[in-house]
């Protein structure tokens, strides 16, 4: 057996599945790939194994991967103890020193806001460079990527690139201007034909071995094997504190400062706890004075104490203002001990967790709770075990919303609980869901292609949706029939002004706005403007899982395509060329580090077969031989320890 058969087994901690693999298999074929899969669908496995395919390919390979800047050093940790690729990350600091060779390898991982940097890359780069890949990552955006913004400021040529997003196109125009990026991009022009006509829709299998898409979530989704377990916790805030309280409102636009509607504390000026909420730590008879006044902290406290007292439950709590976590963070800390609380900033881990990767026990105590906004950019295993999600504020986009849940992985959804608070109040978990999140909707699917949201997986839907009709109704009657509507305009300003209703400013662009927007809404869901709440429950009871929008109707995936997509996805892993390449290598390397275990001179052996690679995939080769001695062979060598061997040839 040939020695260079162990340069596949970087790939021995992934799941080869045929959807995992399509990407690399798409950039061989076609020089370029679209990768619009659900958040949160294996992307770096997906990711990592193309990057991987270039590795091993070139003997200086040049990669740039252009990322969210949140998500940066998610990607590098992951690139680091998953294939053992090390990355130089550019940061786009003026003080910066960028090492570049134009005859050696070059590996770069930079953020987005920087590809326009004075000191960035293009700035060291001759424009006449060629990449072997470019990987765009713009999964974190909720909208569809600036493909000109790209096109223009990316000056080099590649031979292969990959795009990833969850929103490819939302009208035909989006469509051609990805053809352009494509034929701007891409070096070699024999290849640019294939960008013309993409077909993004329920019919094109994700598959596809003659399509450049992939959009494939896991299998379990188009068998209906997955139930989500949508919780809704009601409260009342007493009315006749909140008639004794003022509203925090922004003197420049008149408007609630605080537009979340989920902390009372945090929307409203009470002033027998301003010199409590100012205290740096608070006491447990301080939290005590709050929960007596906010009861939606009490109940939420109520559902910690369950998590906190079970063995195996593990939550995360989504806000989206900063006080809020700090307000949170401080309740919690007075009531359990600090081990038990964790705040995600950016990226949900440090660089112990890289370490420890390199440690034969890799396992690590995780947080019972941790606190979060949406622009966390952690993945992987601390965020995988989550099984509460507690959206403590709502966010005004339904697409954020469904991240919440899909960003902790597709394995454990059917034990994980989604939790969101509802007011009797109707004034501020109830607002947000009932008028911001359902009214956008709309905004949170791509084109026509499937997409799920946890939005139409409560069973309180067609209440919300009910509401919502008949708050839009009253409004564009009223605003029509009356020449001045001073505080209708600004209640429904503060309501909506998510969705752009700040400027409105007098009755009959009241009148025009509620009335689009009702006409959307009623068009979207499938029901009529004087539908009853019987109505309404009919029309939108078919509407969970997969769904679709066309021309502006949402309607569930039928029945024989998701059976024949998710039939699609049990393709056989090795049936096309690079997936056969890369299942047969991985299982020669095994069976070559086995014979090599077992036989005499074990890591003068390995080191020729390595020394025989490329020099830039050797240390990802050590580092896959090492894991797969510590998985497999029970080694108890740390990779410390195992590279000390190596380089000593004992």
């Amino acid at each position: 057996m040939s020695g260079n058969s162990v340069k596949w087994i970087p790939l021995g901690g992934m799941e080869l599945s045929a959807a995992n693999l399509a990407p690399a298999e798409k950039l061989r074929k076609f020089g370029f790939s679209l990768m619009c899969c659900e958040f949160g669908s294996e992307k770096l496995t997906k990711a990592s194994i193309c990057i991987y395919d270039v590795l091993a390919e070139k003997e200086t390979p040049n990669i740039l991967l252009i990322t969210s800047r949140r998500v940066l050093y998610g990607w590098y940790r992951i690139l680091m103890t998953g294939i053992g690729a090390d990355f130089k990350v550019v940061s786009g600091a003026a003080n910066e020193i960028i090492f570049f060779s134009r005859d050696g390898s070059n590996l770069y991982l930079m953020p987005s806001d920087t590809i326009e940097s004075a000191n960035g890359l293009k700035a060291k780069i001759p424009a006449d460079f060629q990449w072997d890949l470019i990987v765009i990552d713009d999964e974190q955006n909720t909208d569809v990527p600036d493909y000109k913004h790209w096109q223009d400021n990316i000056p080099w040529k590649t031979e292969r690139l990959l795009v990833i997003t969850q929103f490819p196109e939302k009208k035909p125009e989006d469509v051609s201007a990805f053809s352009s990026l494509v034929k701007g991009l891409l070096a070699d022009e024999e290849l640019h034909e294939a960008a013309d006509g993409i077909a993004l829709g329920i019919d094109a299998l994700p598959l596809d071995p003659e399509s450049p898409v992939l959009a494939a979530g896991d299998k379990r989704i188009y068998t209906g094997d997955i139930r989500r377990n949508v919780e809704i916790v009601n409260y009342t805030i007493d009315a006749e504190f909140l008639s004794g309280v003022r509203r925090r409102m922004d003197i420049r636009t008149g408007l609630p400062s605080y537009k979340y509607g989920g902390c009372v504390l945090e929307e409203y000026d009470v002033d027998e706890l301003k010199n409590t909420l100012k205290k740096p730590i608070y006491t447990p008879s301080d939290v005590a004075e709050m929960r007596a006044v906010d009861k939606k902290l009490d109940e939420f406290l109520k559902l910690t104490d369950n998590i906190t007292a079970s063995e195996n439950d593990r939550a995360i709590v989504y806000c989206c203002d900063k006080n809020t976590v700090e307000f949170l963070r401080k309740t919690l800390a007075a009531v359990y001990s600090d081990s038990v609380i964790k705040t995600a900033r950016g990226d949900l881990f440090s660089n112990k967790d890289i370490l420890r990767k390199l440690k034969v026990d890799d396992s690590t105590v995780y947080p019972k709770i941790v606190l979060s906004m949406d622009d966390i950019g952690a993945v992987g295993e601390g965020l995988d075990r989550i099984n509460y999600v507690i959206n403590y504020e709502l966010p005004g986009s339904p697409a954020l919303l469904e991240r919440r849940m899909t960003r902790h992985g597709v394995r454990h959804e059917n034990d994980r609980h989604f939790v969101m608070f509802r007011d009797t109040n109707g004034l501020f978990d109830s607002r947000m869901l009932s008028k911001a999140l359902y009214a956008a909707l709309p905004d949170a699917f791509s084109g026509s292609l499937p997409a799920r949201n946890i939005l139409l997986e409560t069973d309180e839907k067609a209440g919300f949706l009910a509401d919502l009709v008949a708050d839009l109704g009253y409004a564009e009657s009223y605003s029509s029939e009356v020449d001045n509507c001073y505080d209708l305009i600004k209640k429904f300003k503060g309501d909506y002004e998510l969705l752009g209703a700040a400027r409105i400013t007098n009755s009959k662009q009241l009148a025009e706005f509620s009335g689009r927007l009702l006409e959307k809404v009623c068009r979207f869901y499938g029901f009529e403007k004087k539908s009853s709440k019987e109505d309404i429950a009919a029309a939108v009871s078919k509407l969970h899982g997969l769904c679709q929008e066309n021309d502006g109707v949402l309607s569930a995936v039928p029945d024989d395509i998701l059976a024949k997509t998710a039939a699609s996805l049990d393709a056989d892993p090795a049936s096309q060329p690079f997936g056969g390449e890369a299942v047969a290598g991985l299982a020669e390397a095994r069976k070559r580090i086995d014979e090599l275990h077992n036989g005499a001179n074990y890591h003068l052996m390995i080191k020729n077969d390595i020394q025989s690679l490329n020099d830039c995939i050797q240390y990802p080769v050590l580092y896959g031989v090492w894991r797969y001695r510590v998985r497999e062979q029970d080694s108890v060598r740390s990779f410390r320890d195992f590279i000390k061997i190596y380089n000593d040839g004992i």
